[in-house]
């Protein structure tokens, strides 16, 4: 399995919550954070952990798919799972 390395920018927070139509606070229930921790990570006040990261990742997985390069997802490569910052 796959380790999370990265976090993601606020910007990338909110990019992937709106393309799974989620709102603030359905994120923060998939994730076991509250409402306001994903408004700060959105405003770019603070950055999601890796922790919180690798649950972004596995929603994003679990609803549309894996991430795209883009947006720090992971990709295989030749049987090598390579991680894009």
């Amino acid at each position: 399995m796959a380790t999370t390395t990265r976090t993601m920018t606020g910007e990338e927070v909110k990019t992937l919550r709106l393309g799974l139509h989620m709102t603030q606070e359905d994120l923060a229930h998939e994730l076991g954070v509250t409402v306001s921790t994903v408004n700060r990570w959105e405003n770019g006040h603070t950055r999601p952990s890796r922790l919180a990261t690798a649950g972004l990742d596995r929603i994003a997985a679990e609803k549309s798919g894996p991430l795209p390069p883009t947006l720090g997802g992971v990709r295989e490569s030749h049987g090598r799972v390579q991680h894009h910052m």
